[in-house]
């Protein structure tokens, strides 16, 4: 993966114990931020390419296969840092809107729920978030905060 634009970009196929080449999408990475979403799917986007309406904070993504490349679907999505939800069908953006808030996007529709911190996983039809200091609430898409239980006063 991309280190900041320090050293090569490099896959290692753990299990076969082997240097993946960059080939289709791959190709790519040198460039782009990236998650994965699943073992065999990543998503990928260019923040400095023409593709993206950067003034908006919107970029254009990739899903790709892994590890041939191979482009599954595009969609847009919020700028910010890619994270791989418990869901496979959604992808956690952080910083979200320019603050210290997330957003869980749903790669096949692109409706994103959004927490105004950090703390935010999917699976499902049902989500965690942090609704106060020291809570974690659990919602029911479309429903709501369900129940919430303390960590710290």
């Amino acid at each position: 993966m991309p280190d900041k634009g320090r050293g090569s970009t490099i896959l290692w196929d753990l299990r076969d114990r082997r240097l993946i080449e960059l080939t289709g999408g791959l190709r790519q990475l040198r460039m782009q931020m990236s998650a994965f979403l699943t073992p065999d799917r990543m998503l990928t986007s260019r923040s400095g390419s023409k593709e993206s309406d950067v003034l908006r904070g919107i970029l254009k993504a990739r899903i790709i296969e892994f590890p041939s490349g191979k482009l599954i679907s595009e969609i847009k999505m919020s700028k910010g840092l890619f994270f791989r939800a418990t869901d496979p069908g959604f992808a956690i953006i952080r910083p979200f809107g320019g603050r210290d808030r997330s957003a869980a996007v749903e790669l096949s529709t692109g409706l994103a729920i959004i927490s105004d911190t950090p703390a935010l996983d999917v699976f499902g039809r049902s989500y965690v978030a942090e609704p106060n200091a020291g809570q974690v609430g659990l919602y029911k898409i479309g429903k709501g905060l369900q129940s919430t239980v303390t960590l710290h006063k």
